[in-house]
């Protein structure tokens, strides 16, 4: 008598159980079958899909934007410093044409003097030579 109940309560149990899926299946059918018959919940499903491809696309557009940003500053600062270097290029150019024209001026002003010099000590030479000249004449 116990087993009995035991497996009659068991096959109520199956049966209810089955009788709850087969319940929540068509419940599950019914709200899909209303979903997609409805052409309101398609527009609202194909607006969502949008923004949420317009909302992707925005993104994207923003890191291109904030990605374009950084390489423009980048580019920026390269051509900076390779401007800071061209200009002090330049500066130790200027700097050494002066510096060379120093020294030619040094080098001319040294010939000059060598020359003074020399022209003196030619000159002094002459006197000696023409004094000699003269002492030896008389």
């Amino acid at each position: 008598a116990r087993r009995t109940k035991i497996a009659q309560f068991e096959t109520q149990l199956a049966d209810e159980l089955a009788r709850r899926n087969a319940e929540q299946l068509r419940t599950q059918i019914d709200k899909r079958r209303i979903c997609d018959g409805s052409e309101e919940l398609r527009a609202l499903k194909e607006r969502l899909h949008m923004a949420k491809v317009n909302k992707d696309r925005a993104q994207q557009l923003m890191e291109i934007g904030v990605r374009e940003g950084m390489d423009k500053l980048r580019e920026h600062k390269i051509a900076e410093h390779m401007e800071n270097e061209r200009l002090e290029c330049v500066e130790l150019e200027h700097r050494l044409g002066i510096e060379k024209l120093k020294q030619r001026e040094r080098v001319k002003h040294i010939n000059q003097q060598q020359i003074v010099t020399k022209e003196a000590q030619r000159e002094e030479a002459l006197a000696e030579y023409l004094k000699e000249k003269d002492q030896v004449q008389e």
